[in-house]
């Protein structure tokens, strides 16, 4: 059975409280409760609802978050105070860039970072710019290589050295020694360069016969040691890379038995690569043919020559009709890579 209580006004009997009491302990509200002069509930100890209406202005005892230095796109970071947050000035994000006024450190390593300047990037390691790019240039730490990561081996870079770094320099190879120096004069200088120049002792060698090899065994330079002093290649140089090359030689000589007559006597001097005679390319002379009336001669010769790797090339002298010297401390042959 239900039934409907309906009044104006429910005034209690004595003092201002007004009590309800059911048999469950609830009492339950369809719709709204409304304060007209005294709007307030109390000695509750607790209230739900699916919605709260009003400003809050009046609600005591919570527990709010403060933001110091509030401006549009700044970061906000902890403070280390309960509560108590701050909008980095300096730190912002507007939805697509991330701004910082200064550096981005690298974290357990601070001396390891990236700086920021007007129109400048400068890159940090061990506390030091190592690599800076700014709006006139890139610039990396003097002495220090740019270095380019090889698949495997030694890795190639270029770097400054000389006095006051100055020089640029490029290396590679195990090492990495020096291959090619711009000194800040100018001057182009290749240490690895391939060049020689050898020459004989200061006696006479006698040859009679063909395909006679010259052998100088005494160098003035020798660089990569190509022009080989011993073993089954001596006299020879032998080319460690493809390439043009160029080279010369000075043979001083004379007749054996010291006569001035020659008639049809001569000495051939020939260049020779492993490929073949050169001969009739250019690399050839004849001394004391037909009464040059001289007991000795000096013969002289240049060639340029495009050489696979691993050709040699080497003098070869042919005596005709007599035997012939060679005075090796007036004679020569050298050469040198071009490109």
């Amino acid at each position: 059975m239900s039934s409907n209580l309906k009044v104006n006004t429910i005034l209690p009997s004595t003092g201002t409280a007004i009590g309800i009491g059911t048999a469950s302990g609830n009492v339950d509200v369809l719709g709204h409760i409304v304060g007209h002069n005294t709007p307030n509930i109390s000695g509750i100890n607790s209230v739900t609802a699916n919605k709260f209406y009003g400003d809050g202005s009046n609600l005591t005892g919570l527990s709010g978050v403060s933001v110091a230095n509030q401006s549009d796109n700044r970061l906000i970071t902890a403070t280390g105070t309960t509560d108590a947050l701050n909008g980095e000035a300096n730190l912002q994000f507007d939805g697509t860039d991330l701004y910082v006024s200064d550096s981005i450190k690298h974290l357990g390593d601070t001396d390891t970072k990236i700086a920021f300047a007007n129109n400048e990037v400068d890159f940090q390691a061990a506390g030091s710019s190592r690599f800076k790019v700014t709006q006139y240039a890139t610039y990396v730490q003097s002495g220090h290589p740019l270095a380019f990561l090889a698949s495997s081996g030694a890795t190639p870079n270029m770097k400054s050295g000389g006095t006051n770094y100055q020089d640029l320099l490029f290396t590679t190879g195990s090492g990495n020694p020096t291959r090619l120096r711009i000194s800040s004069e100018g001057y182009v200088t290749k240490p690895s360069q391939p060049a020689f120049h050898a020459y004989g002792a200061n006696s006479w060698t006698q040859y009679t016969g063909s395909n006679n090899i010259l052998k100088l065994l005494n160098t003035e330079c020798n660089i990569g040691s190509h022009y080989k002093t011993s073993g089954s290649d001596d006299g020879k140089f032998v080319c460690p890379v493809a390439g043009t090359y160029f080279f010369y030689l000075t043979i001083y000589s004379g007749r054996t038995d010291n006569s001035q007559v020659d008639n049809s006597d001569y000495l051939a001097i020939n260049l020779v690569s492993s490929t073949g005679n050169l001969a009739n390319k250019g690399g050839h002379h004849i001394a004391h043919y037909y009464n040059e009336a001289d007991r000795d001669s000096t013969r002289t010769m240049s060639y340029i020559k495009t050489c696979a790797v691993g050709e040699k090339i080497y003098i070869q002298l042919n005596c005709n009709g007599t035997g012939f010297q060679v005075y090796g401390g007036h004679s020569g042959f050298g050469g040198y890579l071009i490109g």
